[in-house]
């Protein structure tokens, strides 16, 4: 939800998706954001969406934690 309130739109987009992969540090901080496939300009936006959040809120449960520190999605508009 915080990727889709930061993430430009553009009418190109419609119907476009994004494979992104995202590293966080233990207390949410995005270390590294990739793009694995898909439309290079949603991928860009959606990039430029999570570097803009910068950090991510994480759950308290060290063991969570570990789960979500490497997350791959699609973005899909």
């Amino acid at each position: 939800q915080m990727i889709q309130q930061n993430l430009l739109k553009d009418e190109s987009f419609v119907g476009k998706e994004c494979n992104l992969r995202m590293r966080l540090s233990s207390n949410g901080l995005v270390l590294d954001v990739s793009s694995n496939g898909g439309d290079q300009s949603v991928c860009r936006a959606a990039k430029a969406a999570v570097v803009k959040i910068s950090q991510f809120p994480m759950p308290e449960d060290p063991a969570v934690i570990e789960k979500v520190r490497s997350i791959s999605m699609i973005v899909k508009l």
